[in-house]
């Protein structure tokens, strides 16, 4: 769905929109100007909890800040994105690649790696959504699942409709959160990769 797709449904919801035109009149004007916030914290609220937006990082021992024997990497310098760590770290030297062991984190936000180690890690971490302002283009794709991008409207017609009726409102606001619960449920899904415990 595009950021255009998004508020016309949302429109719709709030039974201020037919066909596939977004009006521009004083019945919409309003509503409109309040969609990029409702947006916005649609989306934190859905990528910061269980449907997370999966980002990578690589790093080589020039990056970050040598303490002793280690090397601390501040993500939220790194990457202006950085939300939490994923989990996941990956070492890649020639042509040898291992999920490793062989890092840890501080403060929430600092990478701990061996000082002169020689290949790359990779980092996953969790990212904050893109912000949608006023100026996003109608073309625009938000970056986080589709499925979430889906419900969207839901959450911002239940926000942007309460002082017209907060009654439906709250149904909207119902229907999202049991869609949200849906997609949220855990999925467990096996990986087999090879490991490396032998830290540093």
């Amino acid at each position: 769905m595009t950021w255009k797709d998004i508020k016309l449904a949302t429109l719709q919801k709030m039974f201020s929109a037919e066909g596939s035109n977004i009006p521009t009149d004083d019945s919409t004007r309003d509503y409109l100007a309040g969609m990029p916030y409702a947006a916005n914290e649609g989306l934190l609220m859905m990528c910061t909890g269980k449907k997370h937006i999966i980002r990578t990082m690589d790093f080589d021992n020039t990056v970050g800040t040598e303490s002793g024997s280690f090397r601390k990497i501040n993500m939220s310098e790194q990457a202006e994105d950085f939300f939490q760590f994923a989990g996941e770290v990956y070492y890649t030297e020639g042509v040898n690649r291992v999920r490793t062991q062989a890092y840890y984190t501080e403060s929430d936000n600092f990478l701990v790696l061996p000082r002169n180690f020689k290949g790359v890690y990779t980092v996953y971490y969790y990212a904050y959504p893109k912000e949608i302002t006023s100026g996003t283009e109608d073309n625009y794709v938000p970056d986080a699942a589709p499925e979430v991008v889906a419900i969207l409207p839901l959450y911002m017609a239940s926000q942007l409709y309460k002082e017209d009726d907060n009654g439906i409102a709250t149904s909207l606001r119902n229907e999202f959160e049991v869609a949200y619960e849906r997609i949220t449920q855990d999925n467990p899904m096996c990986r087999f990769e090879p490991i490396d415990e032998s830290g540093w």
